[in-house]
């Protein structure tokens, strides 16, 4: 009788265990959040201020908190225009880890250290002249954000920042949007567009939708 149980429990067991298995692998991965930081600033000085301020400050205290991938970038023409930016670009698994970020810097000693010259920057003198938050949610087909497989060296590596507008309200609700849908649709863009040569208006001949090879 007792064999009789204990196999009944490994039976029971085993099948709880293919049942978990199953829901984990069949189990949709959670979409992202994204907070995408421009700072505006005017001079080298700022600069290296905002650079610090990052490097020994906000990216570490980020880190602590397990959150990692975390990406600065500057534009490309920082050197020749008068509005220079840099983009500081945070990836959350959460909403809740966006809202308790502000909270959990504030409470990071070493962080209020390290960052004591930004933080603490004069109201006639700050570091920005300018800072746009912005929240984003990844896509349902791309949920999470995948690393590109470069090899060069990380301030070597270009990368374009793109935006996606919907032509109306209704099908940016519509989560089923195919190419079909944007076939024969005249897009107007400004003349500029098509002369930049960086892979965007340009580009007419290239395919929406792949087929395999």
């Amino acid at each position: 009788m007792e064999k009789k149980v204990s196999i009944l429990k490994w039976f029971f067991g085993g099948m709880f265990l293919i049942i978990l298995l199953s829901w984990n692998v069949n189990k949709k991965p959670m979409r992202e959040f994204y907070q995408l930081t421009v700072y505006h600033f005017k001079n080298a000085e700022k600069e290296k201020v905002l650079d610090n301020y990052f490097q020994n400050a906000l990216l570490p205290a980020l880190h602590r908190m397990k959150i990692n991938n975390v990406g600065v970038f500057k534009s490309w023409a920082n050197d020749t225009v008068a509005d220079k930016l840099v983009y500081v670009f945070v990836p959350f698994r959460s909403l809740e880890m966006v809202t308790e970020l502000p909270s959990k810097l504030k409470a990071d000693g070493n962080y209020a250290s390290a960052g004591a010259e930004y933080l603490d920057a004069a109201y006639n003198d700050p570091p920005y002249s300018r800072m746009e938050t912005i929240l984003l949610r990844a896509f349902p087909l791309a949920p999470q954000m995948q690393l590109p497989s470069l090899q060069s060296a990380k301030k070597e590596r270009v990368y374009e920042l793109r935006s996606y507008e919907s032509a109306t309200e209704k099908k940016f609700e519509n989560k089923e949007l195919t190419p079909a849908d944007v076939k024969d649709t005249l897009i107007v863009l400004p003349s500029a567009e098509l002369s930049r040569a960086r892979g965007g208006a340009h580009c007419m001949s290239m395919p929406l939708l792949r087929e395999k090879i």
